[in-house]
């Protein structure tokens, strides 16, 4: 119950001080995700607010994340497409889009995201939060999401998770490729970088408003 209160609160006070600001995950910047109605907080935008009021020179983030009280946790979200990459590559070049999966650091966006960011929100003076407060932030669950435009032929929601049986409802051989070695990718994300770390999961663009309504009591 002390988690559950604690994430209220840091949802209320950050839009009160201008942290926070709503979005769909359609109507993010340049997302991939063009139909999605989930309603997330736009921590870009966040990033940016948090670089400029503190003169960091820069941090990466994640693009979105949904506080949960709840469920005491907080998702991280990643936008990651690959329609444009396939229009743009040979599809016998998977070597390119092992490229770009390598090129998206994904662990230093999380680590940023879930470290460095939302501890400097959550000790910034305007929050006035009492160190007893602020260390209930550690124990958070924290999860990191990623999204992309590469969809399934099986809508199922039992199919979301990064699996064999997952990556072989693909339609295609540089699809199949492509979910392989983003699911080792995101898979083999340290899960020790800081503390409640509890999972990544991939999922399609298709079947993301699902996921979430699936989490709603």
């Amino acid at each position: 119950m002390a988690i559950e209160v604690f994430l209220n609160k840091l949802y209320e006070d950050g839009y009160k001080y201008n942290f926070f600001h709503s979005s769909t995950i359609a109507q993010l910047d340049k997302s991939c995700c063009s139909s999605s109605i989930t309603e997330v907080i736009d921590f870009d935008r966040t990033k940016e607010y948090i670089v400029k009021v503190k003169g960091l020179v820069t941090v990466k983030s994640c693009d979105a994340i949904k506080i949960i009280p709840r469920l005491e946790r907080i998702d991280f979200i990643e936008l990651k497409g690959f329609k444009q990459f396939l229009r743009f590559n040979p599809p016998s070049d998977i070597r390119k889009a092992q490229q770009q999966i390598e090129k998206y650091d994904l662990l230093t966006k999380i680590y940023d995201s879930a470290d460095t960011i939302m501890n400097l929100i959550i000790s910034s003076k305007e929050f006035q939060y009492s160190p007893t407060e602020r260390i209930k932030y550690i124990d958070v669950h924290k999860y990191f999401i990623v999204v992309t435009d590469i969809s399934p032929k099986k809508n199922s929601i039992e199919s979301i998770a990064v699996s064999l049986d997952f990556l072989a409802n693909y339609s295609t051989p540089i699809e199949y490729q492509i979910f392989e070695m983003f699911s080792d990718n995101v898979q083999n994300i340290r899960k020790d970088v800081f503390a409640n770390f509890k999972d990544t999961i991939l999922i399609p663009c298709e079947n993301l408003d699902e996921f979430y309504e699936r989490l709603k009591p």
